[in-house]
């Protein structure tokens, strides 16, 4: 709750940043290429380092730089674990977070994200140490930063078994699902697909999927894409070796029950092949941005400073950008975050090649993107809370439903589909007399947005018409016509056997629920899938004790059951 506040409250602010960035309309350039710029470089910053974990913190709109390494072509060598946080207002400043309490160890090359619902940084791995003062090693450990309150480092012993030690694997933040998925890094080249799961007690998962995987490597970069559900990596090594890149475009759908890797095929021309480059989701263009890295090829040794975009609607492609403004000297090994409320990509520092860099570089272009709105409303019986939510400016169909109760934190509790401006969703694991507050995210061009909270009550008895009244019903179905899902509310007047079914118009059963269990009262129940359906007219029947109620149902999906 303090974080979504904290939000609300910083809206107003950011609002008038919003204004005040709107008195400069950007050039059509500028609104695709952008236009780089510097903070002076003689105000206070962190020493120069490379490798380090980045991150946007949307309930305080600043950029979190954490950990890295310092070195130079003469043996010079250093680790660390500070936190840096740049705040992203009007005039963007520098101060050093100071945490009381346990720390992670000095590291380079982790993989990390935030998690905005609950306003925290995850750390998992890298090269360094454990705790401070421990040895040198290849790291699987895994940290959380809490930002609400007084910041605080918590170390998380996940069940399951653990990814083997290692650094600069990709990694991205899966939102909707509230965890970290993860591939590669070096070490052995490792080529396992793992999750940390962190709804409830956090668990490892080595993923099993579909499709070929790309080669193991270290040093790719990667972005989530909330619009098509999947994770997006480019570059990389092609081995443990120093050199050897590609400059592969790859995708981890994480649509279904089974995540699937495909190799994309992007228009081009493509960018050249790299790896400890850097990456952004632009929400408001819808794609992927990279920036800088090292060519790995031996001769040339090339640190580079280019930027591109691969715009993700439709077919894939690549294009050159360039931006107004002093180019950035060239480097690599750097980290970048996406501001959405200035509509800039924010980096610092990293290698020339030559020297250690600590610059913060902003790749500005100057839109104001629309956030989402959500608006919910819930109905209660003893079996079930319905939640609905009117939804505006989404970018996307796909979204998460989050719930908490009194005293505990935000979960993600299921993924879900917007049909016709809204989205339903039943939530059957709920306790008789229990209290339940739920969210919304969706995407938008900020980013993804949550909202729409609403707080229900369950009943200890069914709501309503006495059990002694009951009539056999089936009320409504909702949404109809549907796309993907929906759900049936219905009334049974006993606990003597009952079945709700989709019949296809030559009365075939398509779809059959057992519902006796639910006993007498009103209840809800969703039916998924019916994008899997022939488009056309179906029937929901309800029967019991040899009453039988129907309701027609209009499906819009597009897939292959013959009707």
């Amino acid at each position: 709750m303090k974080s979504l506040a904290r939000t609300r409250s910083s809206l107003i602010a950011a609002l008038a940043l919003a204004a005040f960035l709107s008195l400069e309309v950007p050039p059509a350039r500028a609104a695709t290429h952008g236009r780089w710029s510097a903070l002076d470089a003689s105000a206070p910053a962190p020493s120069p380092r490379r490798e380090y974990a980045a991150v946007y913190d949307v309930v305080n709109q600043r950029y979190i730089v954490i950990a890295g390494a310092w070195g130079d072509n003469y043996g010079g060598y250093q680790l660390f674990n500070e936190i840096w946080t740049l705040s992203l207002g009007l005039t963007p400043a520098w101060n050093q977070l100071t945490i009381a309490g346990p720390t992670p160890g000095e590291r380079h090359s982790p993989q990390w994200g935030y998690d905005p619902v609950r306003n925290r940084v995850l750390l998992f791995g890298g090269y360094g140490r454990h705790y401070p003062r421990d040895d040198y090693a290849y790291l699987n450990d895994v940290w959380q930063l809490s930002l609400d309150g007084t910041p605080a480092w918590t170390e998380l012993f996940p069940s399951g078994t653990a990814p083997s030690g290692r650094l600069a694997g990709v990694a991205a933040y899966d939102i909707l699902r509230q965890r970290f998925v993860g591939f590669g890094g070096t070490i052995g080249a490792p080529v396992d697909t793992w999750t940390l799961e962190l709804s409830g007690d956090p668990a490892w998962t080595t993923v099993e999927t579909n499709g070929v995987s790309p080669i193991g490597g270290y040093a790719m970069t990667s972005i989530f894409d909330p619009v098509r559900d999947r994770m997006l990596i480019f570059g990389g090594s092609t081995s443990d070796n120093y050199y050897g890149v590609t400059n592969d475009a790859w995708e981890l759908s994480l649509i279904g029950d089974t995540p699937t890797w495909q190799k994309l095929d992007p228009l081009g021309p493509l960018p050249l092949a790299r790896r400890s480059l850097t990456s952004i989701y632009d929400p408001l263009r819808d794609r992927m941005i990279i920036f800088g890295g090292f060519d790995g090829i031996p001769g040339s040794d090339a640190f580079l400073n280019d930027t591109w975009g691969l715009s993700l609607a439709g077919k894939p492609q690549w294009t050159e950008l360039a931006p107004g403004g002093d180019m950035p000297v060239v480097r690599d090994a750097m980290a970048a975050a996406y501001d959405p409320i200035g509509d800039q990509m924010v980096v610092f520092g990293g290698w020339s090649g030559v020297t250690m860099l600590n610059d913060t570089q902003f790749l500005r272009w100057g839109a104001i993107g629309q956030s989402a709105s959500m608006t919910g409303s819930s109905q209660a019986a003893i079996d079930a809370a319905t939640l609905q939510w009117s939804v505006q400016n989404a970018t996307g169909p796909r979204g998460a439903v989050y719930r908490r109760q009194v005293g505990t934190p935000w979960s993600s509790l299921a993924t879900v589909q917007s049909q016709a401006g809204g989205v339903t969703y039943v939530d059957h694991a709920v306790t008789p007399g229990g209290r339940y507050g739920y969210l919304l995210g969706v995407p938008s061009q900020r980013g993804e947005t949550f909202g729409g909270e609403v707080w229900v009550d369950i009943p200890t008895s069914p709501v309503g018409v006495p059990p002694g009244s009951l009539t056999s019903a089936l009320d409504r179905v909702q949404p109809n016509p549907v796309t993907d899902r929906f759900v049936a509310f219905f009334t049974l007047p006993s606990a003597e056997p009952a079945r709700l079914d989709l019949l296809d118009l030559a009365g075939r059963r398509l779809v059959s629920y057992d519902v006796s269990a639910f006993g007498a009262g009103e209840h809800h129940l969703e039916f998924a899938g019916a994008n899997h359906l022939r488009p056309g007219m179906y029937f929901l029947r309800l029967e019991q004790a040899g009453r039988s109620r129907s309701a027609r149902v209009v499906i819009q999906g597009g897939g292959g059951r013959p009707q």
